[in-house]
């Protein structure tokens, strides 16, 4: 898959809660793929951490904030999709790989069956 993941935007993604989550060609290419490169070619695991997320939490400095990670066994990394809850709809801010959750208020934990 291209960096532009396709030509239609913006991409509509389902949360784990059947919410509609919105990325835009802006934030895809200015804040995801020119901040974190590695994404670039994995607009695919938005989506699987969207809907199927080990860890969801609120962020300790915007409330309107929630992350969602879904781990990659694989890689032994986290991806990470920030999403601002404050508009509708709501919006993905930004998406990258990390190898631990980030300092917030844990809403929802679910272990992957593929953790040791």
């Amino acid at each position: 898959m291209s960096s532009d993941a396709g030509s239609e935007w913006p991409k509509v993604f389902k949360d784990d809660g059947g919410c509609d989550i919105i990325l835009t060609e802006y934030a895809w290419h200015n804040h995801i793929v020119s901040h974190h490169p590695e994404m670039a070619l994995r607009i695919d695991l938005v989506g699987v951490a969207l809907a199927d997320p080990h860890i969801k939490q609120r962020s300790s400095v915007n409330i309107d904030r929630v992350s969602y990670y879904h781990f990659l066994p694989g890689m032994r990394l986290y991806v990470m999709v920030v999403t601002d809850w404050k508009e509708h709809p709501i919006r993905i801010v930004t998406s990258f790989l990390t190898e631990r959750p980030k300092e917030g208020e844990i809403i929802y934990v679910r272990r992957p069956d593929s953790i040791i």
